[in-house]
């Protein structure tokens, strides 16, 4: 017996397929190949089903492709999204240092960090589930279907970086502030 594959893309104005119609033998280890020209920038998923249907299982008979104007770019985009992860990163770390060295916080908004610190976090979550959880990804495919996803992984660590640092800076405010109120209370008695 044999059986068709048929695969389809399900964005075709970004690829075309060519065959789109395989056959082959069932219940024997058969290597094809399949040829995809994309056509636009873009993602899609190419799917195959089987006929006669119950034959094999094809629900995970599926490959996603992005198709893009150039390879540059690609790599350009990563190498800009780590410098950025490296630079926003060391920004932090300076005011850390400060209040160390100083022993104090004085001057420091705390409005500020508070504000950072929520932001960060609703950031992180967002890039988080978005990279990592289909779901979100799904949702975001519906919405934008011939999109990419726009979070990458440098975003995913930049966001948790920025949230556990600036949540060390309130850990700070903490310790410097009640160690002055302990001290002045100190020197006042």
């Amino acid at each position: 017996t044999e059986v068709n594959i048929n695969f389809t893309a399900k964005h075709v104005e970004v690829l075309t397929i060519a065959p789109n119609v395989v056959t082959l033998p069932v219940n024997q280890t058969y290597n094809f190949n399949i040829s995809v020209l994309g056509q636009s920038p873009g993602h899609t998923d190419l799917t195959g089903s089987v006929t006669p249907t119950n034959v094999i299982d094809d629900i995970n008979l599926f490959v996603r492709i992005l198709v893009a104007n150039s390879r540059a770019i690609i790599y350009i985009s990563l190498a800009v999204g780590w410098i950025y992860f490296v630079a926003w990163s060391i920004s932090f770390y300076p005011q850390i240092f400060i209040n160390q060295k100083r022993k104090s916080v004085v001057g420091l908004s705390f409005d500020f960090l508070a504000l950072n610190f929520m932001g960060h976090t609703l950031y992180g979550i967002f890039n988080v589930c978005l990279y990592f959880v289909p779901f979100f990804q799904e949702e975001y495919f519906l919405r934008f279907p011939r999109g990419t996803n726009p979070v990458e992984l440098n975003d995913v660590f930049f966001s948790i970086h920025a949230s556990l640092i600036t949540a060390f800076t309130i850990g700070q405010c903490f310790i410097y502030e009640v160690s002055r109120i302990i001290f002045q209370f100190s020197m006042d008695n």
